[in-house]
This record gives structure tokens, C-alpha cells and sequence, in this order.
């Protein structure tokens, strides 16, 4: 027993290359030993189990011991041979040696001390030399290679500076504080947290947040896996967290075992986790030039030329990040060779599709092919919603490139309201806007976004506006009226809609109750007034396409019902069912009886006049 410790300075001596004249080599268990904090007999331990997989010799010396189990060492066995630096605590729970799992040992079959152990495959690769990452970690952990250039220009690269200089600042022992990045662009979050790491001359490496094991046992493995790895691979973990608030509670409790450099990115704005010093910085959205930059390189030169005029506008309307950019070219590109303005139009309806799966997790989608003939106004309100249009186009051009933008984000907003009774056209008219921009809308339901208090309606607003931002989508919040009692509510979606590059559109049908200060804030105003005669006689010669078959309609009979344009859809689409149920064309007498049934839906009834001249049913 007396020869293990002198067969373990050999094989030290080995391991760094002293043998036989050699000049010292890299003494990677040196570099364990103080990576670790592990003391001499700690040392010791691990070089039995590494010389047990290295040394046949040595191996059969160790098996031969009679406090070896199974041929393999044991405490017993290292407390016996080695005495002299031997202490109690080496094989405790909370000492380096099983905390950070260098060895792995089953108590369960022969008791602590008896024991086998083996040296953990990772810590005799490091060993080794061999820079071979932990599988435990592979589908969860992605190292990704080191950047060139450590200092790019750009808007990114100052935060990536200052986030080096906090944890450069750091004392030796204490945990660095998580560095979080909230921003659109998850491309260029990605991107800082690379620089951040080639500054500070460390390995990045990835996960998502959706890929956390789903027990505190299985994240608290997974976060000690991890905490070693970085040790032994100097690494800084970024984790992109895009899912929303669903996985954050996982998520704090992963981070709460951590200590090391910790990046967490995410679209949306994100606290600080429970107990851990935190530091935010929000990154500023790319510009459109710096988009339409991404653009050209993702469809190449050549078609960047073919493409010249096209790419600006998608690059003002749609704020998707570099890994979508390269995933809708490489889509729609595949498709073979077509046209500039044929090119373009698929372009810009896969990012539509692009920017469709979060906002539908927030609000619904709205699919509608209404029209501007379908939309039946008086002209001065009609040209109003004509603005609102031209200024949704043309947004991007004067904020940004003509610099009426600059220095603030507050005011700029596209907001209107739509006020009026009921069925008179309020939410076709949004439908109407939305379609003539090619734009996808979405009606927001209230009561999902006002939470019980305001903080919770603040966090709310804050993902739906952060979301749809993404695709510049038009926001439909209909029959608002119950915001106008909650000052604290208003206020804070007020200051949200001002700051939100898209449109936004809220309806009521009480305009008298609007607070005067709210409509102020309000860019636009359109007043959707109870169709008069004329009106309802254009809407009934609009309401049926040109492929229903007709009988003989009379519309000035027709626009006697003195209804606004909703209930006048609702009795044609009657009227029509009736029709196909006699299998006959659509006449006077379906339209009345269709009108009968609205009307008693509505809780009305049929006032004489207005079925004055009709013919009997």
C-alpha cells in the first residue's frame, strides 16, 4: 500500500510530460486542481480513478488493494494508501469532488466508503487534452464558433462593451450579475452576445428556454452540468428565451443555480430573475436601411438588382430578424425564376406568414377580402380612411428616411377611431384598410390584455404591442367602450399605441362618453353615421355578388328598411339561404322574411312604412 502514493507522482509526472527528459507539457490536472479548488488528497482521488483508465499496470496494482471494490478504487481505498493528506469531507456531498460530479460513485450496493468510483468521462477527457463537450448536454447546448472580429461596428457593439466591462468588474468570488438583452432582433441579440464573449476571450454556447427539463431535479442536474462545462471551457451561456411568460417561472428557477456568465436574451422586456443581480439593456431595432441591408445580402446580388425598389418597402413594413430574413428567402427562392413585382409579392406574404405564430397566440386573425366598394360612406369620412392608409405606407419614408423620427419615438404612432352605432361599417372599415395594405389584422379581446391590477395589463399591453411590431400588423380593438371608465388602463395603452409603428384601431359606439384629453391623443377620427336612404340603397346594390342569382330586387324598396349596413349583410345572407333551400333565385319575398327574423333577433319590429309598395310575400 505504500508504493500507491510514489505510483501516483509517476503517473502525475507522466501526465505532464516530465518523463524520460521531456519538458513539461500542459498539466491539465494542475489546471483541475485549481479550477476546482480541489485539495491535495482531492487531487489524489482523481488521479487514481484517471490511472486506473490510462495505466493497465497501475490498474491491476489498484485492483489488487483489499479495500478495492470490484476492481475499482474506493474511499476506503484512498483513505488507507493515502493518509497522509486523507480527510473526511473529500467524499461529503457539498465537497468539490461530488458537487461539480468529477466522480461518479453508486453508495446504494456497498455503502459511502466502499463504493466504487469512476472518474466522470468529461473531467478524463479535459484530462486528456481532449476538448470534448459533455454529452449530457448535446440536443440542449449548442457551442457555437468564435467570432473574427471582436469589435464590429454597428449599434450593437457598445452594449456588447459595457456588458464586458460589468462582469470585468466583477470580484473574483462573487456571481456575475445576468446580463439581459431585449430587442426585436433576435439575430442581433445573438450577435451581441457573441462580441460580448470574444471581448472577454470566452466560449459562447446556446440553449432555448422551451428546452428546460421540466422537474426542479432535472433542471438542477442540468444547471451543474452546465456550471462545470463553463469551468472547464471558460463558457458564457446565452439563452434565448422568445416564448413569453410561460416558461419563465422554469426558467428562474435554472438560473438560481448558476453563478457564472449568464446571457438571457429575449423579445420582450424581462425582470430580473428572483435573487440574482441582473442588468438590462435594450437594444434599439435596426433601422430600415440597415433591413433592407440584410435583404440584399440574403437574395444576393444579383437578384438585390432585380429586386430594387421592392426590398425597401418589405424592409420598412416587416421588422423580422436575420434568421427569418434567411428563412423566407430561402423559401420563396426556391420556387425558381419569376418577375420583379412577382418575386416581391411572394417575398412579402411569407412574411406575412412569418409574422403570423406569436401575435395568433395573443389575438385573432381577422381573414377578410372587403374592399373599398364594399365600404359605403359619405367622402369626407371616406378620404379620411384613404389618409390613414397612405400614412401607413408611407411611414417608414418619412420617420426614418426623411429623419421626421429623430430623437424620440413618442407621438409618432398611427392611431384612429372609429365611432358610430352599431352594423354602420366600423370593423369592415379596419378589414377595408387592412386588406388595401396587405397587411394581416388581428381584433384584440379586451379581456385578455386588463389584467386584474395595472401591472398585469402593463405586461400584457407591453408583449402584444412588442409582438405585433414584428410584422407592422393593424390592431383592431373593437367595441372599446368599456375602456373609458379606467383612467390607469387608458393611459397605458394610449402610451403604447403612440410608440407602436403600425396602425392601431379602436371602435365605440358611444362616441359622447370619450373622454376629451383621450381623443386628443387620437391621430385620426372617423364618424360612421346611420346610413341614410341613399346609402342603404348603394349598400343593398353592393351586398350580393355578381355570381348569386337574382330575382326581381327592388332596391329603392329594399333601402326602405331602415337598418345600418351590418343588419342589411345579415338579412341578404338570410335571404339567400332561404333562396337555396327553395332552390330558387333570390327575391323580394326572401329578403322580407329574411327581415322579419333579423328584426325579431334585434328585439325590433317591422314598422309599416318600411315595407310600404313591397309585394306580398
Amino acid at each position: 500500500m505504500t508504493e500507491l502514493p510514489a505510483a501516483l507522482d509517476r503517473l502525475a509526472a507522466r501526465m505532464r510530460g516530465e518523463e524520460n527528459g521531456h519538458e513539461p507539457g500542459p498539466a491539465s490536472l494542475d489546471h483541475l486542481t485549481d479550477l476546482f479548488g480541489l485539495s491535495h488528497f482531492e487531487r489524489d482521488v482523481v488521479l487514481m480513478c484517471a490511472g486506473v483508465e490510462l495505466d493497465p499496470v497501475f490498474a491491476a496494482h489498484v485492483g489488487s488493494l483489499p479495500e478495492a471494490t470490484s476492481g475499482r478504487p474506493t474511499f476506503a481505498a484512498a483513505f488507507a494508501t493515502l493518509p497522509a493528506h486523507a480527510h473526511w469531507s473529500a467524499l461529503a456531498p457539498g465537497g468539490p469532488l461530488r458537487h461539480w460530479r468529477l466522480i461518479e460513485l453508486d453508495a446504494r450496493a456497498h455503502g459511502l466508503t466502499r463504493a466504487p468510483i469512476r472518474l466522470d468521462e468529461r473531467i478524463l477527457h479535459h484530462l486528456m487534452g481532449a476538448d470534448a463537450a459533455d454529452e449530457r448536454l448535446s440536443g440542449l447546448v449548442r457551442h457555437l464558433p468564435p467570432i473574427r472580429e471582436a469589435h464590429p461596428p454597428g449599434v450593437h457593439g457598445p452594449v456588447a462593451e459595457r456588458a464586458a466591462g460589468l462582469w470585468r468588474a466583477q470580484p473574483y468570488d462573487t456571481a456575475w450579475p445576468v446580463v439581459l438583452l431585449a430587442g426585436p432582433d433576435a439575430a442581433a441579440r445573438r450577435a451581441t452576445a457573441e462580441r460580448l464573449a470574444a471581448l472577454l476571450d470566452m466560449r459562447l454556447s446556446t440553449m432555448r428556454a422551451r428546452d428546460l427539463p421540466g422537474t426542479p431535479a432535472e433542471r438542477e442536474a442540468l444547471a451543474r452540468l452546465w456550471e462545470r462545462e463553463s469551468v472547464l471551457s471558460d463558457g458564457v451561456l446565452l439563452i434565448e428565451a422568445d416564448d413569453g411568460p410561460e416558461v419563465w417561472r422554469a426558467l428562474w428557477g435554472f438560473l438560481g443555480s448558476l453563478t457564472g456568465g449568464v446571457v438571457l436574451s429575449a423579445a420582450e422586456p424581462l425582470e430580473a430573475p428572483p435573487g440574482h443581480t441582473a442588468v438590462r439593456f435594450d437594444l434599439p431595432p435596426p433601422s430600415a436601411g440597415e433591413r433592407e441591408a440584410v435583404w440584399r445580402q440574403a437574395v444576393g446580388r444579383e437578384r438585390a438588382t432585380l429586386l430594387s425598389g421592392h426590398l425597401g418597402a418589405i424592409a420598412a413594413q416587416f421588422r423580422i430578424d436575420g434568421d427569418a430574413v434567411a428563412r423566407v428567402v430561402s423559401t420563396v427562392l426556391s420556387g425558381g425564376a419569376r418577375d420583379a413585382r412577382t418575386l416581391a409579392g411572394e417575398l412579402w406574404e411569407a412574411c406575412r406568414r412569418e409574422s403570423r405564430p406569436r401575435l395568433d397566440a395573443l389575438a385573432r386573425r381577422v381573414e377578410s377580402a372587403a374592399g373599398w366598394d364594399d365600404l359605403v360612406l359619405p367622402g369626407r369620412d371616406r378620404e379620411t380612411l384613404h389618409l390613414l392608409a397612405a400614412a401607413v405606407r408611407g411611414r417608414a419614408r418619412v420617420h426614418e428616411t426623411w429623419g421626421l423620427a429623430a430623437g424620440s419615438t413618442r407621438g409618432l404612432g398611427l392611431s384612429a377611431l372609429f365611432s358610430g352605432p352599431g352594423g354602420t361599417g366600423k370593423s369592415l372599415a379596419a378589414e377595408v384598410i387592412a386588406n388595401d395594405l396587405k397587411l394581416d389584422l388581428y381584433r384584440v379581446d379586451l379581456a385578455t390584455v386588463f389584467g386584474r391590477h395595472l401591472g398585469e395589463t402593463e405586461r400584457n399591453l407591453r408583449r402584444l404591442f412588442a409582438v405585433a411590431e414584428y410584422g407592422g400588423a393593424v390592431l383592431l380593438f373593437d367595441d372599446a367602450d368599456t375602456l373609458f371608465g379606467q383612467r390607469g388602463e387608458v393611459s397605458c395603452l394610449l402610451r403604447h399605441m403612440e410608440s407602436y409603428r403600425g396602425l392601431v384601431i379602436l371602435t365605440t359606439n358611444v362616441e359622447g362618453a370619450i373622454d376629451g384629453a383621450f381623443l386628443r391623443r387620437i391621430r385620426h377620427t372617423v364618424v360612421f353615421p346611420h346610413p341614410g336612404t341613399g346609402e342603404r340603397k348603394c349598400i343593398w346594390q353592393r351586398v350580393f355578388p355578381a355570381s348569386a342569382p337574382l330575382g326581381a330586387l327592388s332596391y329603392d324598396l329594399l333601402a326602405q328598411l331602415d337598418v345600418p349596413g351590418g343588419t342589411i349583410r345579415d338579412i341578404a345572407l338570410g335571404a339567400a339561404f332561404l333562396a337555396a333551400d327553395e332552390d330558387a333565385p333570390i327575391g323580394m319575398g326572401h329578403v322580407h322574411r329574411a327581415a322579419i327574423r333579423e328584426y325579431g333577433r334585434l328585439g325590433q319590429a317591422l314598422i309599416p312604412h318600411e315595407l310600404h309598395g313591397w309585394p306580398a310575400p
